[in-house]
């Protein structure tokens, strides 16, 4: 598990590293995290998609 939650936090900091965000935990998927983008009004959701063995995310809908 500590290997999912290490790749979901590269994932976070390769995608958003140097911008203005706020990450939260999102405990409706598996290791969910919320990161959200104040200044866009936008957000984004990364979870461990278990049945693909893969990070998953989803962007708020338009």
């Amino acid at each position: 598990m500590d290997t999912i939650k290490n790749d979901i936090e590269q994932w976070i900091t390769e995608h958003f590293s140097g911008e203005d965000v706020t990450i939260e935990e999102y405990p409706y998927l598996p290791h969910g995290k919320k990161i959200n983008e104040p200044l866009k009004n936008d957000y984004v959701i990364v979870y461990y998609h278990a049945h693909y063995d893969r990070l998953n995310f989803y962007f708020k809908p338009n």
